[in-house]
């Protein structure tokens, strides 16, 4: 994955402009910054389903899951209004042409944080195949949105309209490997019923936003 992101970097700055280039790497610097929210997610997925994969249960880990993604659903909402409302600053102190940029951006934030928990259950169960293939295949993903984005229009705007599209493509096909990895289990085979029991039964102090912050502000 690493690999496949120092072509991607080769490619776009031999099709873009100076100006373009600039202001591409610019709105991915935006982009890193709001992204840090979702690295806490990461961590904090992997961090407690791996005690649900210790004891192989599969229903308490969906219960947790389907709370965790929930609340971040929640987040990514109020974040990316949060960064619309800034946008018109970034716009200034980028020296953006325009607001199309912004919005991908914005869009690209709100798919990563609303699947992250689904494709870091993948490490926090030690599937780390699958997790790694999930990385390969987004760097090929986003190796293929540079290359059809700069050979289309070689514009920021372009290469971020076909980073979304294949961003929420990936996130969905990472969703459907968690679904068909977690979600199928019975409740049969993991004898536990699923409800908020996980959480009495593993973490009765738990505070998902209490221990979410300080992640953030390690990430």
């Amino acid at each position: 994955a690493g690999f496949l992101g120092y072509i991607y970097q080769f490619v776009i700055s031999r099709k873009l402009s100076v100006a373009q280039y600039g202001e591409f790497q610019s709105l991915m610097a935006a982009s890193a910054i709001f992204g840090i929210v979702s690295s806490a997610i990461n961590y904090f997925v992997i961090k407690y389903s791996s005690v649900f994969a210790k004891n192989n249960d599969f229903a308490s880990n969906n219960s947790f899951l389907k709370l965790t993604n929930a609340k971040m659903r929640k987040l990514a909402i109020l974040l990316v209004i949060g960064f619309l409302l800034l946008s018109p600053v970034l716009k200034n102190y980028l020296r953006l042409d325009d607001y199309y940029g912004l919005i991908l951006v914005a869009l690209t934030l709100y798919i990563g944080l609303i699947t992250t928990g689904y494709t870091a259950t993948l490490s926090g169960w030690q599937m780390f195949a699958l997790s790694s293939g999930l990385g390969i295949l987004f760097g090929i993903f986003k190796l293929s949105a540079g290359i059809i984005g700069t050979q289309l229009a070689p514009t920021s705007t372009s290469i971020l309209f076909f980073l979304s599209v294949f961003s929420g493509l990936s996130a969905l096909i990472g969703y459907w490997i968690v679904r068909q990895k977690f979600y199928n289990k019975t409740t049969v085979e993991t004898g536990y019923i699923p409800a908020l029991q996980w959480k009495q039964k593993y973490f009765a102090t738990l505070d998902i936003g209490k221990s979410i912050l300080p992640i953030t502000l390690f990430a």
